[in-house]
């Protein structure tokens, strides 16, 4: 952490680089998140498709899993999109630091 006397303009370039290095790794993580997200569905689909065909009460795992497996993917976009919306929230204390200013919640 800077000291209490130090330059804003030090303090600014330190948030933006955390935040920078905060979405780079977030979109890494998403994108190995979502490659096993695909990975996981499609063995899920093919061993559902599979069980649907053999069994009578196949349908039901079929009707069971797709809404499971839409809400899991719903659930990585939705944690994309916060963090979006967290480092938006930085840029605008970054901004009002900058400009002396309280920042606005």
């Amino acid at each position: 952490m800077t000291a209490p006397n130090s330059d804003p303009s030090d303090i600014t370039a330190e948030l933006l680089a955390q935040k920078e290095a905060v979405l780079l790794s977030t979109r890494n993580y998403l994108r190995a998140k979502l490659m096993r997200w695909l990975i996981r569905t499609s063995i899920g689909a093919i061993l559902c498709t599979i069980i649907a065909t053999q069994f009578t009460w196949g349908k039901w795992v079929l009707m069971v899993w797709l809404p499971l497996a839409l809400l899991s993917l719903t659930t990585l976009l939705l944690g994309n999109r916060k963090m979006q919306r967290m480092a938006a929230k930085i840029e605008d204390t970054v901004a009002a630091i900058q400009t002396n200013r309280p920042a606005q919640r």
